[in-house]
């Protein structure tokens, strides 16, 4: 049953995280585009 609270535990962080970090997580999916998009033009 541990490993269940655990994997709660975590996604109820990963939610937290998502919900105050969105704009970092939104910065890295332009920044890996970004980066896609330069080595198809360089």
């Amino acid at each position: 049953m541990k490993g269940i609270e655990v994997a709660e535990d975590a996604s109820v962080t990963i939610r937290q995280l998502i919900d105050s970090r969105g704009d970092i997580i939104l910065f890295v999916f332009v920044m890996r585009n970004t980066k896609r998009y330069g080595l198809r033009y360089f």
